[in-house]
């Protein structure tokens, strides 16, 4: 039986290879399969361990979800349609309803259409547009290099000897009860999340190094502009995970790390490293701005004050990450350990 074929797969209304995609009349598949297409070449030659896998599309599938199997020699990665177009939508609404971006790049104010998910200027093939590409297709990169780490770096086969699933379920993880390992897969997520965000990074380098523009790549207006499109792509993500569990409050007694605390995190990662690329840069406006952005988003989606709304909105519970972060560093250090030994 091929992944094609698998139980989830049918239960979910069918699977097709996410990069045959190109072509797809959903734009925000074929967008993520030219992503896909994109980075084959720097995930074939950057292999971190674990097995082979396929990634596959669930595009009537209306979750915003995505899963991690490993059954043996070939793994696979299953994203449900619905995350790709919750995402799609929820950057639509930030660039387009951006002042910030809209005066920083001498674009087209915010109006009537900037709470008009997946409007017809996203693919207007003008400066904002392609904006939200850029954006959008780093969102994408990130949700597949975090599948990946999950195989590559054999979260499965850990999850599966702690609680008996071969799988790591990014919707079922996020579920309010805590089960047979659920510190487990919290630290699991919080690596994936790092290993993802850190094959982002590498994965632009290479790239830039492969068309001979490496050096411009340490440029401060360049990482500057990078940390912005990463700072909208990964949060987002999460938070389009939080909308589909319907968190209510931070807390760790769930299976999954909260998603506001896996943006937290990944602001803070992502801003370590380009510190270390440009001691120089003041990130920190950007950082704040992104975070707003964040909020203006959040008040419009109807989410609930006290989550995404600021940054600061969650420092009374930042104790809570704080206990786990230097667990979760650890935790990644050992993985490091054992995959070179």
């Amino acid at each position: 039986m091929g992944w094609k074929e698998h139980p989830y797969a049918l239960a979910a209304g069918g699977a097709v290879s996410l990069l045959d995609q190109t072509d797809h009349g959903c734009p925000a598949f074929s967008v993520a399969a030219q992503v896909l297409e994109q980075n084959r070449s720097f995930i074939a030659r950057h292999k971190l361990g674990g097995p082979e896998f396929e990634i596959w599309l669930l595009p009537s599938s209306l979750k915003a979800n995505a899963r991690a199997f490993d059954l043996g020699a070939v793994g696979a990665v299953f994203i449900h349609g619905g995350l790709l177009t919750r995402i799609w939508d929820a950057l639509a609404r930030v660039v387009a309803g951006s002042f910030f971006l809209a005066s920083r790049f001498a674009w087209k104010q915010p109006g009537p259409d900037a709470d008009v998910p997946g409007g017809t200027w996203v693919v207007a093939n003008d400066k904002r547009s392609a904006y939200f590409l850029e954006a959008f297709g780093r969102a994408v990169e990130f949700v597949i290099f975090h599948e990946i780490a999950h195989l590559r770096r054999r979260h499965v086969r850990r999850y599966r000897d702690a609680s008996g699933h071969d799988f790591i379920d990014e919707a079922f993880g996020m579920a309010s009860e805590a089960v047979v390992g659920s510190k487990l897969l919290q630290l699991l997520e919080f690596d994936a999340d790092a290993t993802a965000l850190e094959m982002c990074l590498n994965a632009t380098s290479w790239f830039r190094a492969e068309r001979g523009e490496g050096s411009s790549a340490l440029e401060p207006d360049h990482l500057t502009s990078e940390l912005f499109l990463r700072l909208l792509a990964g949060p987002v993500t999460f938070l389009a995970l939080d909308l589909e569990a319907e968190q209510s409050a931070v807390s760790y007694l769930g299976q999954h790390p909260p998603s506001i605390h896996r943006a937290m995190r990944y602001t803070l990662l992502l801003g370590d490293t380009i510190r270390s690329l440009t001691p120089e840069a003041d990130i920190e406006p950007f950082v704040d701005q992104a975070w707003t952005e964040l909020g203006f988003l959040a008040r419009r989606l109807g989410v609930d004050g006290g989550r995404w709304h600021h940054r600061r909105d969650e420092l009374h519970a930042f104790e809570k990450l704080d206990r786990i972060a230097d667990e979760a560093n650890a935790f990644s250090l050992a993985i490091d350990r054992e995959m070179s030994s």
